[in-house]
């Protein structure tokens, strides 16, 4: 198992508009990024981030960028397939809900 970033602290739906609103689509730019440098800090130097509430566009893309981040995955239930977006690649959820049947369906 490897931790990577989800955000410092900004993962507070309503924040900015549409879907859960997270912050990281239209958010202070110098805000996200300190947030992110001391998630990053706190996570070894990660450089992998998972967008909070699934929710990018080309603004929380480029933030993400600028910060130091190479990788990032949104939702999307799918398998990742050569040639896919590095910056937006899917994933599966695990949550508090998520049985240990879900995480076998998931693993298969």
């Amino acid at each position: 198992i490897e931790l990577h970033s989800h955000t410092y602290n900004r993962h507070t739906p309503g924040r900015c508009p549409g879907g859960q609103g997270s912050i990281m689509k239209c958010g202070d730019k110098e805000d996200l990024l300190a947030d992110l440098k001391k998630s990053r800090e706190q996570l070894n130097g990660t450089t992998v981030f998972c967008y909070p509430f699934f929710e990018y566009n080309d603004y929380a893309i480029n933030i993400l960028k600028e910060a130091g981040f190479t990788m990032a995955f949104a939702g999307g239930r799918q398998k990742i397939k050569v040639g896919s977006n590095k910056m937006t690649l899917p994933r599966y959820g695990v949550v508090s809900t998520s049985t240990l049947n879900d995480f076998k369906n998931i693993v298969n």
